[in-house]
């Protein structure tokens, strides 16, 4: 049997995309934006090397793309310590690092903690 009443809405566009992409030679630093503490440091053929931070406040940053991993999962990390290194992980990598920032799960404008 058909559904009654009025069609349903179209679902909204997509989002823009909740990262920023940096470019920066092979071999620069990839430096932590607060201090935190590393929940996830991980390596994939999709993202290469990547890593999530959380921040006090419910803030999570997360890097993506990196070339070289410098902290472990657990380890306590200062504004500014290095936490990756850029480096070409794939084909599609050229030393572009993805950075996105996220509270409490919402992604939000990470240019509003970048130094640009």
């Amino acid at each position: 049997r058909p559904r009654e009443g009025p069609p349903r809405p179209p679902p909204p566009p997509p989002a823009t995309p909740p990262f920023v992409e940096l470019s920066a030679p092979a071999g620069t630093n990839v430096v932590a934006i607060l201090d935190g503490r590393i929940v996830s440091a991980e390596w994939s053929e999709l993202e290469g090397c990547s890593l999530k931070i959380q921040h006090d406040n419910d803030l999570t940053s997360i890097v993506r793309y990196a070339g070289k991993l410098s902290r472990n999962v657990g380890d306590a990390v200062k504004a500014g310590t290095t936490v990756a290194v850029v480096g070409q992980t794939s084909e599609l990598s050229d030393g572009t690092i993805q950075f996105e920032l996220r509270y409490r799960n919402q992604a939000v404008d990470p240019a509003t903690y970048l130094p640009f």
